[in-house]
């Protein structure tokens, strides 16, 4: 019996339905999978006919709401998909075949360093693939556990839900960079550096960060006058006032001689950071993901002014 219904049904169609799960929108779900808007609409009636349920429904802002079906179905449905992709790709996976849209969320400082080594890498042996790079916001591990984005760029020992996966690509540390000519660098100090107006990089643009609870375990303090989100912005900043920013080493050495900056070790101690590449378990075992990864690796290896992790 449930052979019969099979034969009737287009299993084209759960590929639809997991890009609407994933993005709760028509439109992107049509990008992702280079369908037409229209011919996405259709497949969506298709669905909720096949499987008795609206799926998605208008809420009142006019976004796409999943409804308690369609929220049940998600996560077994990207299980599914990703076994399937698996299962016929047995004989081996060809990127050079491969024509996709991958989502990664990544901060300025990802996209400032690894992106550039990384893009190459992926276009060397997939010219078929693109990539969406998003930023990091409070949701993104909400979308990652949605499988909503395929990959994003963290820090170990952020907080994570079992149904995510993580990887270490490399240790960096952290260092104060300042205009060249700052007056303090001459007889550069904790003092010194406790009295400078200082740039604090921030994804929210709020809170403390690494430094002020080193100078807190040393009681000493301060004083944050401006807070940005992205770690470029610091850079050019720091070169055209009198502000300092800490940020990581391997940035500040790639970016900060252009812009006329001079690098100097913090005078506390600070423990460095190692970054990890955070994706979806249920997305791992499919073999464009596992590749992914794999060239994620490899343009982390490249990095200069890095450690291993």
């Amino acid at each position: 019996m449930h052979e019969v219904k099979l034969r009737g049904v287009d299993l084209n169609l759960l590929t639809v339905l997991g890009a609407l799960l994933r993005h709760a929108s028509v439109t992107r779900a049509a990008e992702e999978l280079g369908m037409s808007q229209p011919a996405v609409s259709r497949a969506l009636g298709r669905l909720r006919a096949l499987l008795g349920d609206a799926l998605l429904v208008r809420g009142p802002t006019g976004a796409l709401i999943p409804t308690p079906r369609a929220q049940a179905l998600a996560p077994r449905l990207e299980a599914l998909l990703a076994e399937t992709a698996e299962l016929v790709s047995r004989e081996g996976f060809d990127p050079a075949r491969l024509q996709a849209v991958m989502r990664l969320a990544a901060t300025d400082h990802d996209t400032l360093m690894l992106l550039p080594r990384l893009v190459p890498l992926l276009a060397a042996e997939a010219p078929g693939l693109a990539l969406r790079v998003l930023p990091i916001t409070g949701t993104t591990v909400e979308e990652l556990a949605a499988g909503r984005l395929d990959l994003a760029f963290s820090v170990l020992g952020t907080p994570l839900p079992a149904s995510l996966r993580q990887l270490s690509l490399y240790h960096d540390r952290l260092v104060t960079v300042l205009r060249a000519g700052h007056p303090a660098l001459a007889g550069w100090s904790l003092d010194g550096f406790c009295a400078l107006d200082h740039i604090l990089v921030s994804i929210t643009g709020r809170g403390t960060g690494a430094v002020d609870d080193a100078l807190a375990g040393l009681g000493r303090r301060r004083r944050v006058a401006l807070w940005l989100p992205h770690f470029h912005a610091a850079l050019r900043m720091v070169a055209q006032t009198e502000m300092a920013v800490t940020l990581p080493r391997s940035l500040a050495l790639e970016h900060g001689p252009a812009l006329g900056l001079e690098v100097r070790e913090a005078p506390l101690p600070l423990t460095g950071f190692t970054a990890t590449a955070i994706w979806p378990e249920v997305l791992g075992g499919a073999p464009a993901h596992r590749w992914l990864r794999g060239r994620v690796v490899a343009a982390a290896r490249g990095l200069p002014h890095v450690a291993p992790p």
